[in-house]
Order: structure tokens, then C-alpha cells, then sequence
């Protein structure tokens, strides 16, 4: 959201801290609108889903755990299918699924010892 500068409802001031404060907390509102701040944002994403990071904090890792056992739940029922319907081309594709899962939860419990010690 963009705030019109016309329209502001400032706080009272006594000696600009109030203002500062406010200007402060409005840019960290707005702080990703900007398409360098999620860019930037994105890229940390990208670093903590494919590469791991020791710095995520623990809610992403817990998302991204989540979002891994999404992907084995259905590498193992594809895999079933292909037992059950006799298809070579499931086993494949349920077992590359299963491995993207695998790596998933590896980056996301990377880094996680070190930060506590």
C-alpha cells in the first residue's frame, strides 16, 4: 500500500522522535513493494529451498518440511500406482519425486545444530 502524503493522520510531535518513528514504520510496511527488495527476498528463498541455509529462520524450515512431505506423499502414491498398474514410467517419476523431497527436508534442517551450539 502506498500512502498518499496528502492524506497522512501524522501522531502529535513534540520533538520529531514520534515522526521519525512513524515515517520508520510506514517504509518498513512498504518495504517490499519495491521489485529490488523481492528480488532480493526471492533470491533467499531460492538459497534456503535449493542450497540450505544456517541463517532461515525455524518457520521456514518448518514450511519447507511440510512442503517436502507434500512431495513424498506423492512420490509414494505414484509409486503405488505404477505397482499396481504395472507402469515402469510411475516408478521413475515417483522416485524422482521422493528425491526432491529428500533434498528439501536435507536443506531445511542444514545449519539447524550449528545455530543452537
Amino acid at each position: 500500500m502506498i500512502v498518499d502524503e496528502r492524506n497522512l493522520q501524522l501522531p502529535e510531535q513534540q520533538d520529531g522522535r514520534e515522526l521519525r518513528a512513524y515515517v520508520a514504520e510506514v517504509e518498513r510496511n512498504q518495504s517490499n513493494i519495491v521489485w529490488e527488495d523481492a528480488h532480493k527476498n526471492a533470491a533467499r528463498v531460492d538459497g534456503l529451498l535449493w542450497k540450505g541455509s544456517e541463517d532461515a529462520p525455524m518457520v521456514q524450515r518448518v514450511g519447507i518440511a511440510i512442503f517436502a512431505l507434500f512431495f513424498m506423499l506423492i512420490g509414494l502414491g505414484v509409486i503405488n500406482l505404477g505397482r499396481e498398474q504395472g507402469i515402469l514410467l510411475c516408478y521413475v517419476i515417483g522416485g524422482w519425486s521422493i528425491l526432491l523431497a529428500a533434498w528439501l527436508i536435507r536443506n531445511a534442517l542444514r545449519g539447524i545444530w550449528k545455530k543452537r551450539s
